[in-house]
């Protein structure tokens, strides 16, 4: 059930804020990185696999794209033999970093599950948000202008535009 995160860097003073209203859904581990213009992080909940190899934001084609997963990937046996990915890897995360590498942004069409996935390119500057068709893992969202804020839950979003000067 793990928590992603996604400001502006407008919003930097409120990140520490924005982990603790998330912390119920990744007790385990928190990470940010910034790019540039942003701030993308990940409250960790482990299920499974090595820890080190749990911590989000991921990185993908050459440092690319940063990515932030929430969910559960139903069919990692098939994409591991479809894409010829390492069989040792067992995590969701892992799989979906290394099925983007192959096919790129693409790689959703070949993906079942529950999920939401962040994935920001830093290149073109560009947020690509996903989710599985049926809708069970949420992901919320605030533009204003070049102003944003994305997260697991509306909580967070309201108290950090509540304070700020819009």
């Amino acid at each position: 059930m793990c928590g992603i995160i996604c400001l502006s860097k407008k919003f930097n003073h409120k990140l520490n804020q924005t982990f603790n209203l998330l912390k119920h859904r990744g007790p385990d581990f928190e990470n940010h990185v910034q790019s540039d213009d942003l701030i993308i992080g990940h409250n960790l909940l482990q299920i499974r696999g090595e820890f080190n190899s749990s911590k989000q934001p991921k990185y993908a084609k050459n440092s690319k794209y940063i990515i932030s997963f929430n969910g559960q990937i139903y069919n990692t046996e098939e994409l591991k033999k479809s894409f010829s990915i390492d069989s040792s890897t067992d995590l969701d995360t892992e799989i979906i970093v290394q099925l983007i590498n192959q096919v790129g942004l693409k790689f959703v069409k070949y993906v079942k599950g529950m999920f939401t996935i962040l994935i920001y390119d830093t290149h073109q500057k560009k947020i690509h948000l996903f989710r599985d068709p049926s809708g069970q893992k949420h992901l919320y969202y605030y533009v204003n202008n070049e102003d944003v804020v994305i997260c697991s839950e509306i909580r967070p979003i309201s108290n950090t535009i509540e304070s700020s000067d819009f």
